[in-house]
């Protein structure tokens, strides 16, 4: 896992993985079963990630896998209201020492697997069949979530930090925020005028008048 996450960011290797009919199916199932457990969790939205920013059929694969997009909203359900005070050092949590080095920036913290998998929801919509569908079958969820990723990303934090912890906190909060509107932007080109009541019409109302 942890190779395929990094390898996953080169060329080849994404559309080796994207090109493998049961690489989706895979992933997410493996997502569903590691979600409680962040540092797993973020590699393994990340390399979905990346596979729904490289290819077409990766985004619809893993648009039409059967309950994968419930995973990813479950997982963004879930993580907007963990606790942001649990314990992410190395003898706590043994999944921690497999991110950092060899991820970029990633610290495996709760907003770190926010970004990733709402970057995941993102890329689908780069494809209309997807875009679409999650515009339609999926809107009031998808816009719930969102949501609840904006007011995390307002709220502050729970403990006193330093000025170096501080720097941290605020870019990934920053980075969540920005990643929560561009998806939010992304689902909303595929939305049709309706006389029906738009969850998502009320999210974008609650945050021009800045009520998250």
């Amino acid at each position: 896992m942890v190779s395929d996450s990094v390898l996953s960011a080169e060329a080849e290797c994404c559309a080796w993985l994207c090109a493998s009919p049961r690489g989706a199916g895979i992933l997410l199932r493996t997502l569903a079963a590691c979600a409680p457990r962040p540092p797993l969790a973020v590699r393994l939205a990340y390399t979905l990630g990346n596979m729904a920013a490289e290819h077409h059929h990766a985004r619809l694969s893993i648009y039409n896998e059967p309950g994968g997009i419930d995973v990813l909203l479950t997982i963004l359900e879930s993580y907007t209201k963990r606790n942001d005070n649990d314990a992410r050092d190395a003898d706590s949590d043994p999944d921690l020492h497999s991110v950092g080095s060899d991820l970029g920036d990633s610290d495996g913290s709760n907003e770190d697997v926010l970004i990733k998998t709402v970057r995941v929801v993102a890329n689908l919509c780069l494809a209309e069949g997807a875009g679409r569908g999650l515009a339609s079958a999926h809107a009031a969820r998808v816009a719930a979530a969102l949501l609840g990723c904006l007011r995390l990303a307002e709220a502050p934090p729970h403990t006193e930090l330093t000025d170096e912890q501080q720097s941290s906190w605020s870019e990934r909060r920053s980075e969540l925020a920005t990643a929560a509107l561009a998806t939010l932007n992304n689902i909303t080109f595929y939305r049709d005028p309706s006389d029906i009541p738009d969850p998502l019409e009320d999210t974008i109302d609650k945050i021009c008048k800045g009520v998250l």
